[in-house]
């Protein structure tokens, strides 16, 4: 640890850590995870991506797409009757699809 000059060291295993080990990690850099801590956090991790990304103040920038609430930006259509045209499209596209002429 010293040597790579890491501030902790995490210790991670699939079943349980034993008493001898929690009484050797006290006072150390060193943080023992068991499989039940280990479960949990993966848990929490997947619930934290799946919740939505909710603007804060949507009504604050007129660029939010009235759809998703993600931003609009610039776009230079590459086909069809508008060719070479500008335009605002979503940046979430292709989830979302609204555009607006500029």
């Amino acid at each position: 640890m010293i040597e790579h000059q890491a501030s902790k060291m995490i210790i991670v295993t699939s079943s349980d850590v034993t008493a001898e080990a929690l009484t050797s990690a006290q006072g150390k850099r060193l943080w023992l995870v068991n499989g039940g801590e280990l479960v949990h956090m993966i848990e929490e991790g997947r619930s934290l991506m799946q919740k939505p990304v909710i603007e804060a103040h949507p009504q604050l920038s007129p660029n939010l797409c009235p759809n998703c609430h993600f931003e609009l930006v610039v776009r230079i259509a590459k086909k069809g009757q508008n060719t070479e045209q500008s335009f605002y499209g979503c940046t979430a596209f292709p989830k979302c699809r609204y555009t607006c002429d500029c």
